[in-house]
């Protein structure tokens, strides 16, 4: 894997690449949402399995990019720790980058969750440092459909996997959002 820096939006870096044994692992901190994108790519009728080990040094989100075409649009799985949620949202560029949260869950909780239990569980949530997260994009004949794991539970959709819609491919990459973090085991 080759990885090629590009800041969308916010500042970023990127320390302490490397790949052992086919596994790569980074160091990637950013103010506001930066992504970091790997050079491969797939197309629209490739399968594929994602997955990294984030570990929380600080800060808000992390999370992994798929479907990556540059300064046009992309699909980032990621987990919040600050909101208790995980995320798959697609950003789109016009004149400025826009991201549209297509599914939206609580990392921990769910729809018989009350107020008075997530009071008890979102500052929980804010100081756990270590989380991985998986995507599995698959496709059939006509459509691409995707799955996202988050600690090994499958989110949003846990009857089939999710279609998306226009779908073409793209890169793999990187993304954090006011966050400084580890990502293993890629």
């Amino acid at each position: 894997l080759s990885l090629v820096l590009l800041t969308f939006m916010g500042v970023s870096s990127i320390a302490n690449a490397s790949i052992n044994d086919n596994v790569f692992n980074a160091h990637l901190s950013g103010e506001g949402d930066t992504f970091s994108l790997f050079e491969d790519s797939y197309d629209e009728n490739e399968g594929f399995v994602y997955t990294a080990d984030v570990k929380f040094n600080e800060g808000q989100a992390a999370g992994l990019v798929f479907g990556a075409i540059e300064n046009t649009s992309l699909y980032v799985f990621n987990v919040d720790r600050f909101e208790n949620k995980v995320k798959l949202l697609h950003f789109t560029k016009e004149d400025t980058w826009k991201a549209n949260e297509l599914y939206v869950a609580p990392f921990i909780g769910n729809d018989k969750t009350t107020q008075g239990e997530y009071s008890m569980i979102n500052p929980k949530v804010r100081t756990l440092d270590k989380i991985n997260l998986k995507v599995v994009v698959s496709y059939d004949s006509t459509n691409a459909y995707v799955e996202c794991f988050a600690d090994n539970i499958v989110r949003f959709d846990i009857d089939a996997p999710l279609r998306i819609e226009n779908y073409t491919g793209g890169k793999l990459g990187l993304n954090v959002f006011n966050a400084n973090v580890d990502l293993n085991n890629i």
